[in-house]
């Protein structure tokens, strides 16, 4: 899938309209839904794992932290199984 990062789009053009905001976080959350009835937990959801592909949609990369919920390995709140914090600060 040809596209640039959200971070690409905010670093290239600075703020993004509402519009086109309220669109990618629309296309970022139907992803993340997806992935939730599977019972899986992205655990990293920031700008540069949000691909906007050159037609104008939006998807959600980088599956390299995600988890199932249902892992008896999950930790609460982001945690691995030795319950050390995952994902990127700040985010």
């Amino acid at each position: 899938v040809e596209g640039f990062t959200a971070a690409d789009l905010i670093e290239q053009s600075g703020r993004v309209s509402p519009a086109r905001a309220a669109e990618i976080a629309l296309d970022v959350t139907a992803g993340l839904e997806a992935a939730w009835k599977i019972g899986m937990v992205h655990r990293d959801v920031k700008p540069g794992n949000v691909l906007v592909t050159r037609g104008g949609g939006s998807k959600l990369l980088d599956l390299g932290l995600a988890m199932f919920s249902r892992s008896e390995a999950a930790g609460a709140g982001g945690e691995d199984a030795a319950g050390a914090a995952e994902g990127t600060i700040g985010y």
